[in-house]
């Protein structure tokens, strides 16, 4: 029996928790450690004039989803309590290359950091995640408040996270990321139907916002509906080639299918990308196993536990790997 069939239960544990973390939810293990008010300055690297509304976002090291998220008021500037620890920070304004800075910061501690921007010397041609959207830019203080209101509760209180979400709705009515954020929570109530139709909305809302798309696939691909789930798999890669989670799914369908080699050549775009998830390392060492490459997907299976040891399946993701070691060749 392929690693697929076992590894299934595993995929929806760690699909929810890798999508939780892209709205901003830190692991509870971190929130127990104190927290920290980090402060983000964006400017442009030339004159250092403030640059408003830009996207920052704080990325755990050793995690590729980032943990903290938000956009810097009109003067270029963000505050955002964290928990203690190291992060890479990362700043993206349209017009403007991503900016990158690291920080460590201590219980208690308040640190405020520098972060220039350069503008791009050629235009794209694309719409890209990184980039921030008209939408986004457009939408209020007070609902802002409310979506990050709801993102700081939504691993502890998905419930409450909904009724946030929807105050941020109800101050603007067109909040496609808190449709999306919404529909996050939903998914963890076991509300699937309202969940689907959270990510529809924010599609409608914002059909450059390549998440919510990447998240309705991945309800499709829960469901083994692969030919519903790629159609949204190829917009999101359309928007954004380099989205290491789209690529991610799109290969978990392409396998479903038994179209390895499809397969293998997806999962290779999305562990090329630096924000790849350990995920994919599964992803890789399913579709090798079907090809009878049993030591590439030992390998893949080993770097999966190296590099994400606290992960709920490490234990049963170390035993297939003696299981495979002790099977005849």
């Amino acid at each position: 029996m392929l690693l697929e069939r076992e590894s299934i239960p595993f995929l929806r544990v760690a699909l929810l928790l890798a999508s939780v973390v892209l709205f901003g939810l830190t692991p509870l293990l971190a929130q127990q450690r104190g927290t920290g008010l980090v402060t983000v300055r964006v400017s442009n690297a030339v004159d250092e004039v403030p640059i408003p509304h830009a996207d920052v976002r704080l990325y755990i090291f050793g995690n590729s989803n980032f943990a903290y998220q938000g956009y810097a008021d009109g003067g270029g500037r963000i505050s955002l309590t964290v928990s203690s620890g190291a992060y890479r920070v990362m700043a993206g304004a349209e017009g403007y290359e991503a900016g990158f800075e690291e920080v460590d910061i201590g219980a208690g501690q308040q640190i405020t950091i520098l972060v220039r921007l350069h503008t791009r010397s050629k235009p794209r041609t694309e719409n890209h995640a990184e980039a921030v959207s008209a939408t986004a830019l457009a939408v209020p203080d007070k609902a802002r408040q409310e979506f990050a209101a709801a993102l700081e509760i939504l691993s502890t209180s998905p419930r409450a996270a909904v009724d946030r979400f929807q105050k941020a709705i109800d101050l603007y009515p067109d909040y496609a990321q808190a449709y999306c954020g919404m529909g996050l929570a939903l998914l963890s109530l076991k509300e699937r139907e309202r969940a689907a139709n959270a990510f529809s909305k924010s599609m409608e809302l914002d059909p450059d916002y390549g998440q919510a798309y990447n998240l309705r696939a991945r309800m499709y691909l829960e469901d083994r509906n692969c030919t519903s789930a790629i159609p949204l798999l190829q917009k999101s890669l359309r928007l954004n080639p380099q989205s290491w989670d789209a690529h991610y799914y799109f290969g978990r369908c392409l396998y479903e299918q038994n179209r390895m080699t499809e397969a293998l050549d997806e999962a290779k775009q999305s562990q090329r990308s630096p924000r790849a998830a350990s995920i994919v390392h599964l992803l890789l060492a399913d579709i090798y196993l079907a090809q009878n490459q049993k030591p590439q997907s030992i390998a893949e299976l080993e770097a999966f536990v190296r590099e994400d040891p606290g992960n709920s399946t490490v234990t049963k993701i170390k035993a297939r790997i003696a299981q495979l070691r002790a099977a005849k060749p």
